[in-house]
């Protein structure tokens, strides 16, 4: 297998099954089919893009779920834009999060946070099974401006790592044996405001992807080309 899911959002639903569906909270809102004229983006981005829009701490869900059956190595790929946030100094709003089949455990969860005035991504991965361990790697987000995250958890050969834009932020292993850390990816949630207590924000995402096989990267570059272009940055 490759590509395992591909939303793009450019039908009158979603282009793929999202098993579980939306979950929204008081005011907050999804829109699955929002004009991607309301946000500077890249033509890759087609016509249509998911907006959700998390109004605060009591009203804080905006997302879509699914729960597949994923256990190999699994890469992901979500892009986004930020437009506006209204988060309080050390509080974040979670953006996207994975569990084990039946929610037990987390596996990555991909969080916004202001940090001393500055906006910030960071990603915590259970390695170990004890639950998420935030990376020291942290990135200073701009709002209006689109972001490639991309995440490896590789059950396979006990690996994880992310990046932005094509970069490597931080990776590391799984620890030995495999029944210390979580074993496949069983729940998948896409939005804004997906962890309790999450601040106000509106984010669009779009062109998400999974592959088993290897990184999804630039939608429409040829993998050959993706490659070397990341082999050159790390060398």
């Amino acid at each position: 297998m490759a590509r395992v899911w591909n939303e793009k959002f450019e039908t009158s639903d979603y282009d793929e099954t999202w098993s579980v569906g939306e979950s929204t909270e008081g005011l907050s809102t999804i829109v699955q089919n929002t004009a991607t004229s309301e946000v500077s983006s890249p033509t890759q981005w087609g016509a249509q893009c998911l907006k959700c829009v998390s109004v605060g701490t009591t009203d804080e869900q905006a997302y879509v779920a699914h729960n597949p059956s994923w256990s190999t190595a699994m890469h992901f790929r979500d892009e986004f834009v930020i437009t506006s946030e209204d988060l309080a100094d050390t509080n974040q709003n979670v953006i996207l999060k994975m569990w084990n089949s039946g929610a037990v455990d987390p596996v990555m969860e991909v969080q916004v946070r202001q940090d001393s005035g500055v906006l910030h991504l960071r990603v915590g991965v259970n390695h170990d099974g004890t639950g998420l361990s935030f990376t020291t790697g942290v990135i200073a987000l701009s709002l209006n401006t689109r972001y490639r995250w991309e995440g490896q958890f590789d059950i396979t050969n006990d690996i994880w790592e992310w990046k932005i834009d094509g970069t490597s932020e931080a990776s590391g292993t799984l620890t030995n044996p495999a029944t210390s850390h979580p074993t496949d990816i069983g729940v998948l949630r896409l939005g804004a405001g997906i962890a309790s207590n999450d601040e106000a924000m509106t984010i669009y995402h779009d062109l998400v992807a999974v592959d088993d096989l290897d990184w999804v990267g630039v939608e429409g570059a040829p993998k050959f080309l993706y490659h070397n272009r990341h082999h050159n940055k790390a060398a």
